[in-house]
């Protein structure tokens, strides 16, 4: 295909694609609010259960599993402790299967003689509509030394159960995000640090990653621009151990209050926030409805696929070996992700990477002047451009050549 063709083609096909992006509204779920603190939303895969975990309630002296079975509280939405996965340990689920009616929790059932969990065990629903526990998914002393297992371990199973998000302490007892995935043989790698652009000298926690493995939403207190504890996102860039540079989620997502364990599923959307008072409550991402004159459009109504969108995603733009602008063809790309968008309702940061092909004076220099020259793309369509800079080379090996040579560029919407 010749490259005009390719261009016109990546233009006219992303009008209706972005046009139906819609911007977010975020309501605390009724009936799941109480005085105690409530935690970790998880959903069933059929969205049927709604899982968290409930702690420091007066009287309670272990964390416990609670849910909400939409199919028997459509419209009281009531909270239910669930049977035969509490005892008197801090209790949690960490995941939920593809494979239909399983989850995964966090095994304390025992927890070891300190209380702390031994690993993350599959629970499944029986017959009689009961959870009851079932083999181990992961045993922690396989993966960690004595010295992470007498330390505090949390961990999100990613619903393929082939990867598990890990946070650990580090030297200086920050927390931080580590990965541990299966072989061909079944067995678990040594956990992986997620590395400096996604560990922070702060803390690091309440990882998940979307059902197809693309995106990793995660909390912290140590990026730049966090207002207290807010929710991040990256995109996977190859394997388990390789994200793009995370994007701060912003309003409404994030307030200057504690904002927390996000998780999707489909199209529902929850997250942790203790924005209306002092404890942490379950909050629910809806699509807001636009107002046309003095009438309110509810969400079926639709988008014109001209209206300006009010998101972008974050986007890897990739250079060819020791260029210093893009080709036609990724120029392209660059342009057809942002067509629709109002550029001044955001802010975009652009950071650029070279290879190891040269030193890394000569790979600080090319990664700069390849965020500087998107940086200035981006500014003649009316972006506002916060912050360019560049990292060098990915890292000190040639194993990462095409990802190496690369700029990305992150929206904040305003």
């Amino acid at each position: 295909m010749k490259k005009a063709a390719l261009i016109l083609l990546l233009l006219a096909g992303t009008q209706t694609l972005f046009g139906q992006i819609k911007p977010k509204l975020i309501k605390q779920i009724k009936g799941l609010d109480s005085s105690c603190e409530e935690l970790r939303p998880v959903m069933s895969w059929d969205g049927r259960y709604l899982f968290f975990s409930r702690t420091l309630c007066k009287g309670q002296r272990s964390q416990e599993i609670w849910g909400v079975d939409f199919a028997d509280s459509i419209g009281k939405r009531t909270m239910k402790l669930v049977g035969g996965l509490n005892n008197n340990e801090n209790n949690a689920v960490v995941g939920a299967s593809d494979s239909g009616s399983e989850i995964f929790v966090m095994d304390v059932y025992p927890a070891d003689r300190f209380g702390r969990s031994k690993g993350i065990r599959r629970a499944r629903l029986n017959e009689n509509g009961a959870w009851e526990l079932g083999e181990r998914l992961m045993d922690f002393k396989e993966i960690l030394s004595k010295k992470r297992l007498r330390g505090y371990v949390g961990a999100f199973a990613h619903s393929s159960a082939k990867a598990v998000l890990l946070t650990l302490p580090n030297k200086s007892n920050q927390l931080d995000l580590y990965v541990t995935y299966k072989d061909e043989v079944g067995v678990w790698s040594s956990p992986k640090n997620l590395g400096p652009h996604i560990n922070t000298a702060g803390n690091e926690f309440a990882a998940f990653v979307s059902d197809d493995g693309r995106m990793l939403y995660f909390s912290s207190d140590g990026h730049s621009g966090a207002e207290g504890v807010d929710i991040y996102k990256c995109r996977r860039l190859g394997n388990w151990e390789e994200w793009s540079v995370p994007l701060n989620m912003g309003a409404p997502y994030n307030t200057e209050h504690f904002d927390g364990y996000y998780f999707s599923r489909g199209n529902s959307e929850f997250l942790v926030s203790n924005r209306n008072g002092r404890m942490s409550d379950i909050f629910q991402v809806f699509e807001k409805s636009f107002q046309k004159g003095n009438q309110e459009l509810p969400d079926s109504a639709g988008y014109n696929e001209t209206a300006k969108r009010t998101d972008l995603e974050p986007i890897t733009i990739y250079f060819n070996a020791n260029d210093r602008s893009l080709s036609e063809e990724h120029l392209a790309e660059l342009s057809s992700h942002i067509i629709g968008a109002d550029p001044s309702a955001f802010a975009v940061y652009v950071v650029g990477y070279a290879d190891n092909a040269a030193n890394e004076v000569l790979n600080t220099a090319l990664s700069t002047a390849r965020a500087e020259w998107v940086a200035g793309f981006l500014k003649s369509k009316g972006f506002v451009v916060r912050q360019v800079y560049g990292k060098g080379s990915y890292d000190r090996s040639r194993t990462h050549v095409q990802l190496n040579n690369r700029v990305e560029v992150s929206f904040h919407f305003l």
